[in-house]
Formats: C-alpha cells, structure tokens, sequence
C-alpha cells in the first residue's frame, strides 16, 4: 500500500476507531464471530456488499473523474 494510503488510513482510525460485530461465519445461521470493521453503518452494522457496491464503491471511479459519470436516470 502507498504511504499515502497508509497515512490516509491511520488518520481514519484514529477519528473512526474499528467496531467489532459479531457476524455468522461460513453459512447463514452458522457459528457467530466477532470481527473488528473499519467500516460499518451508522447503527455499527456491517455495511451491506450490495449496499456498498451500489452506492460508494461503484460512483468512486466517476467522482474522480477516472470513468464518465452514470447517465441521470440510469439503474446503479
């Protein structure tokens, strides 16, 4: 990872400290584990993938101008 990165991240964590949930592992309904996330919701959730993917992993590359932006109306 670029030191830039790295110093970017240091700084969240130190504003945005990791939450530790506890999530099924392996299988719906399986064993629960805790796990410490440096990203979750607002409630201290795990942040959805189809959430995530949808909404902030996806519109990145066009607010950084690396792709066109999606077209006004288009599906996500």
């Amino acid at each position: 990872m670029p030191s830039s990165v790295a110093e970017e991240l240091k700084r969240h964590v130190e504003v945005f400290p990791p939450v530790e949930v506890e999530l099924p592992w392996g299988k719906p309904g399986g064993q629960r584990r805790k796990f410490s996330l440096l990203l979750t919701t607002c409630f201290d959730n795990a942040v959805a993938v189809n959430t995530w993917n949808t909404y902030t992993w996806k519109p990145a590359p066009a607010e950084a101008v690396v792709v066109p932006p999606r077209a006004e109306g288009a599906k996500p």
